[in-house]
C-alpha cells in the first residue's frame, strides 16, 4: 500500500499550517513572526494572507502589518461543530444544567496532548468569567483535561495529582484557567466505554467557596455528564 503522504501537495500544508499558527497563538501575527514560524519567505506569507483575506479566513488588523483570524473561519469550524455527534447530544443537557445550576458549562474535548473548550452555555448571572470556547491546555493542567486523561483506580476514585482536590468521577481545580476561577470537570463516556470528552463548570472562585455548594454542583455536573453518555449509548 501506497503511503498517502506522496500525493500530498506542499503549498497546501504550508496555507494550513499558516492558519493553525492563528488558532494556537493568541493575539494579532505579524507577516515576519509567520515566516520564521513557518520557515518560508514574507512574499509567500503575503501571498497566502492575501488569498485567506479575500475569503474572509483572516482579516487585516488596524495594526499595519498585523492579522488576524477571519469570520468565514468561525463559521466553518462552527458549521464543523454542528456535526459532531457528542456536540449535538451534549448541547440540550447543558441548555437545562444552566437553568437547573446558574454557572456557565463547557464541553470540552482532548486533541493531541491538549484538551480544548469547544461550546459553552453561559450563566445568566451578573459576574461571569471570560469565555474559554476555542481556547486549549496542556490535559494535565486543568480540570476538563485531567479527567480525560486519568484512568480511574480500583476504588473508582481518580488518583491524587498535583494538589488538585479529587472527589468520585470528578476534577476540581482553582486559579488553573486564571486567578479567582474554579472548575469543576466530569468525564464524558462513549458506547465502547471510552472517555471522549468532559463536561466542565466553571465560575467565580467566591461562589464556590462551600462545600454545601460545591456539593450541589457536583451533583447537578455528575448527572448532566451521565446523561450525556447515556445519549451516546454508553451503559453502567
Amino acid at each position: 500500500m501506497q503511503s498517502t503522504r506522496q500525493y500530498s501537495i506542499g503549498s497546501v500544508e504550508v496555507a494550513l499550517e499558516l492558519l493553525e499558527a492563528f488558532c494556537e497563538e493568541d493575539g494579532e501575527l505579524c507577516i515576519t513572526h509567520l515566516a520564521q514560524r513557518l520557515s518560508i519567505s514574507k512574499s509567500r506569507v503575503f501571498r497566502l494572507l492575501a488569498t485567506f483575506e479575500q475569503k474572509g479566513y483572516v482579516k487585516k488588523s488596524a495594526l499595519q502589518g498585523k492579522y488576524d483570524i477571519g469570520i468565514s473561519a468561525f463559521e466553518t469550524s462552527r458549521k464543523l461543530l454542528t456535526r459532531m455527534e457528542l456536540l449535538n447530544k451534549a448541547k440540550p443537557v447543558m441548555d437545562e444544567f444552566v437553568r437547573e445550576c446558574p454557572e456557565s458549562i463547557y464541553l470540552a474535548v482532548p486533541v493531541d496532548q491538549d484538551i480544548l473548550f469547544i461550546e459553552m452555555v453561559s450563566t445568566s448571572q451578573q459576574v461571569q468569567t471570560i469565555p474559554f470556547v476555542g481556547r486549549r491546555y496542556p490535559v494535565m493542567e486543568v480540570a476538563a483535561g485531567v479527567v480525560v486523561s486519568s484512568s480511574t483506580g480500583s476504588n473508582g476514585k481518580l488518583p491524587a495529582e498535583g494538589g488538585r482536590t479529587r472527589a468520585e468521577g470528578v476534577c476540581i481545580d482553582q486559579d488553573k484557567l486564571a486567578e479567582g476561577i474554579t472548575s469543576i470537570a466530569a468525564p464524558i463516556f462513549d458506547r465502547n466505554a471510552r472517555v471522549i470528552g468532559s463536561l466542565c463548570l466553571i465560575g467565580p472562585s467566591f461562589r464556590l467557596t462551600t462545600t454545601k455548594t460545591r456539593d450541589f454542583h457536583i451533583s447537578c455536573l455528575e448527572q448532566a455528564a451521565s446523561r450525556i453518555s447515556a445519549k451516546l449509548g454508553y451503559q453502567i
